[in-house]
């Protein structure tokens, strides 16, 4: 690494220091759990470097599988977790196939579908998803849903529906109908949105994530906006300090 780039590590993760210092300063309580249908949630534990209150780590959901574990939560959140090889979804086998990452899929009540797709065997996701489970805090719940993932648009409204006072769809089209999505017009030309676990700075410009844990709507103020605009560039996620994450047990 020469001295150039070495300016620009340091910069990179000044910044995002100062970002996650700041978002941290705001929250109020970090007794909430998040029950997030993609890798999104374990960033919020990850900015504001606080234990996984939460099995939702390191996983994905297909859209139908995840509203129908919403739509009956605490059942679900009982329910065994078993193991299969093959999925109900065509797109989740072609995937596993092209990349040759057969991830475990884990299935609850023999019905829900979990991908733990960042998990090398069946054995470490149910350690992880049995021991994260009991951190669960049911009285603060927080849920976030995207486009991705065989989403379509009558399952934004059946997500809209779902009794969850805060929840949240990152979109990649403006749908007025939906309550509950922010639009995140960066991906007006695709038909879902991108990996905003990794580009957070991406949904930061539309949704503050400290507003909405402090029981507010997540509406971005105009000094928010700037603010984000000066230390959430889209380019300083790769400078995130994982040796920082590995000291605070993160993984765990």
């Amino acid at each position: 690494m020469d001295m150039k780039q070495r300016l620009k590590f340091a910069i990179g993760r000044s910044r995002i220091a100062t970002a996650n210092f700041i978002l941290r300063k705001r929250v109020k309580r970090f007794d909430f759990t998040i029950i997030s249908v993609d890798c999104w949630g374990s960033s919020v534990y990850q900015d504001l470097r606080i234990p996984y209150n939460t099995p939702f780590v390191g996983l994905f959901f297909y859209a139908p599988c995840f509203l129908k574990l919403l739509g009956d939560f605490e059942k679900y959140m009982k329910s065994d977790l078993s193991f299969t090889d093959i999925s109900r979804y065509s797109e989740a086998n072609q995937s596993r196939d092209k990349s040759s990452n057969y991830y475990p899929i884990g299935k609850l009540n023999d019905d829900v579908e979990v991908h733990f797709l960042h998990y090398k065997d069946e054995e470490t996701a149910r350690k992880k998803w049995y021991s994260r489970r009991e951190r669960i805090n049911m009285s603060n719940l927080f849920v976030e849903f995207s486009d991705r993932n065989l989403c379509e648009k009558n399952h934004l409204l059946e997500f809209d529906r779902l009794d969850f006072p805060n929840k949240v769809v990152f979109t990649a089209q403006y749908h007025p109908d939906v309550k509950s999505s922010v639009w995140l017009n960066e991906y007006i030309s695709e038909q879902y949105i991108k990996n905003i676990y990794v580009n957070r700075a991406v949904y930061k410009r539309h949704f503050d994530v400290a507003d909405w844990l402090n029981g507010g709507s997540g509406r971005v103020r105009p000094f928010l906006k700037i603010l984000n605009n000066v230390l959430e560039e889209e380019e300083w996620w790769k400078f995130a300090d994982v040796e920082t994450l590995k000291r605070f047990k993160l993984t765990e």
